[in-house]
């Protein structure tokens, strides 16, 4: 149904949702290469062409919006003031001046700001997680037609290992992936192994940014966790981690405090005994 596959820049910080997004698209017959921030992607850009590009928005060292503008400055040819320091700036330049890269925000903020922040910044579409193979297929299938649209897209029981008991919510995820996306049941195993090691790294980067008070970390964090949360299907748990993150975006230090304890006891369930 795909025909010829599509060389494709994937360009996100966090495991599950790389691994869930390569394995769709490849599994579909495209080309993936992975990128962890926008400045390993520009880095990738200069060194191979690519017919799209799918962004997240939030991410280390250079965010998804900042990225944007860089490809499309380059595009026309021009350079915007803070962006020569870019290391492969030139290189991007003689390779997509006058050329129209596809680029595709994902993000789990699907709201009117999010998107006027996606379109000032030259981003043709949005893909709101958590996304399936339909959203892709559908999104795609727009850029082979030549169609450029700025639109949102509608977005068996585990055993014990390693001493680890996970029950219900491990339970909920797993029936979420499989009814969601058509995967073999090893390859959902390894995504949720993947959003296990996701869940445990946000929750310690948010208990160290509650420790030195660093809100700003605590609301990159708690976006992160977020969107590994999304992916599985845990809608309680994603819900918390975004009021969350909107808390610690606020400033507010006391409400964060309590939300990190409700959101620490909903998401041990993940480990069974505990987060350790």
């Amino acid at each position: 149904m795909w025909g010829k596959g599509m060389d494709i820049l994937l360009v996100d910080d966090d495991l599950f949702n790389q691994d869930l997004a390569c394995m769709l698209l490849e599994d579909a017959g495209h080309q993936v290469t992975v990128a962890n921030n926008g400045k390993i992607a520009l880095n990738e850009l200069a060194q191979h062409d690519f017919e799209v590009i799918f962004l997240d928005m939030e991410m280390p060292v250079l965010n998804g919006i900042e990225t944007a503008k860089i490809i499309r400055s380059c595009e026309a040819g021009t350079v915007l003031s803070g962006q020569r320091s870019v290391f492969p700036i030139t290189a991007l330049v003689d390779r997509y001046r006058g050329k129209r890269l596809a680029i595709i925000a994902m993000t789990g903020n699907n709201d009117e700001e999010s998107r006027v922040r996606c379109r000032d910044a030259g981003i043709d579409t949005f893909l709101a997680k958590p996304y399936s193979l339909q959203d892709f297929s559908e999104v795609l299938q727009h850029f082979r037609q030549g169609a450029i649209v700025a639109e949102n897209l509608s977005p068996p029981v585990l055993s014990k290992e390693e001493g680890i008991q996970r029950e219900e919510l491990t339970r909920t995820a797993f029936e979420h992936m499989k009814n969601t996306y058509p995967l073999q049941d090893e390859q959902i195993f390894q995504l949720l192994e993947e959003s296990f090691k996701s869940v445990q790294q946000a929750m310690d980067a948010i208990e160290k940014g509650i420790e030195n008070k660093n809100l700003a970390l605590v609301a990159s964090a708690s976006h992160r966790l977020k969107g590994t949360l999304l992916g599985m299907g845990l809608d309680g748990q994603t819900k918390l981690a975004r009021a969350l993150e909107l808390s610690a975006k606020d400033q507010e230090q006391q409400e964060s405090e309590q939300l990190i304890k409700e959101l620490e006891i909903s998401v041990s369930q993940l480990f069974g005994k505990g987060k350790s």
